[in-house]
């Protein structure tokens, strides 16, 4: 006579069926927005470069030639005397343009007004030099006209190779470092951002095209569970 069925204690140990691996991760969101990241991080990038580009193009472009919208208004050799047709009430700098070395030229210079008497001259630190076009470009001195007219502009100098004074006006020699230091600034990140971009591109695209292998793998099991033929991608 057989037994009633009795459940078995709580507690007690009971029979486990086939271990059963778990089913591989499917989902190619992350992925997909790993990759959206990547790609719109090389576009910036892209922009941020050509930018950078431009406005290093736009700074180094005949920066020291005497023309409208220069940096350099009157530009002449320094062992010979300078003119300029200056404004009433302007500030100017005197920089110094040397294609031969680097260092300060350590030169002063005497300015003579249209009424033949002598202008005040201030003297300008010599230790930020830019690199233009070829030249070191050293601001070492400014004036400031109190009437139009025809400036005559007299250097000194202690260095006895050629260079050229040049008359500038300071807020353009200001706006010309900002141009070069931000431009390289700009180039610079474009570069690394371009590099991160690329990064994050691949990355995605190796994870998208290994959830998509997953997904394949999943539908030829469930597709054999159920007596079907594995489906084609």
């Amino acid at each position: 006579m057989s037994q009633p069925y009795q459940p078995p204690h709580p507690g007690a140990w009971q029979p486990q069926g086939p271990y059963m691996p778990a089913p591989p991760k499917t989902s190619t969101r992350g992925a997909r927005v790993l990759t959206l990241i990547g790609v719109l991080a090389l576009v910036v990038a892209v922009v941020v470069g050509v930018v950078g580009i431009t406005m290093l193009r736009d700074a180094v472009t005949d920066p020291l030639r005497p023309s409208a919208g220069s940096v350099v208004i009157a530009r002449g050799p320094s062992d010979q005397p300078l003119t300029l047709d200056a404004e009433a009430g302007r500030t100017y700098s005197l920089v110094s343009l040397d294609a031969t070395s680097a260092a300060g030229v350590g030169a002063t210079a005497e300015v003579t007004g249209p009424d033949g008497e002598p202008v005040r001259v201030l003297p300008v630190d010599e230790s930020t030099h830019l690199s233009v076009d070829g030249y070191t470009v050293s601001r070492f001195a400014s004036f400031t006209t109190t009437t139009a007219g025809t400036y005559t502009i007299d250097v000194v100098s202690s260095v006895t190779r050629d260079w050229d004074v040049a008359v500038a006006d300071p807020g353009a020699v200001d706006d010309l470092a900002r141009d070069l230091v931000v431009g390289v600034a700009l180039v610079v990140a474009g570069v690394i951002g371009a590099g991160i971009g690329l990064v994050l591109s691949i990355a995605g695209w190796i994870w998208w095209a290994v959830r998509r292998s997953n997904q394949r793998k999943v539908a030829a099991v469930q597709a054999g569970a159920y007596g079907y033929p594995p489906q084609r991608y």
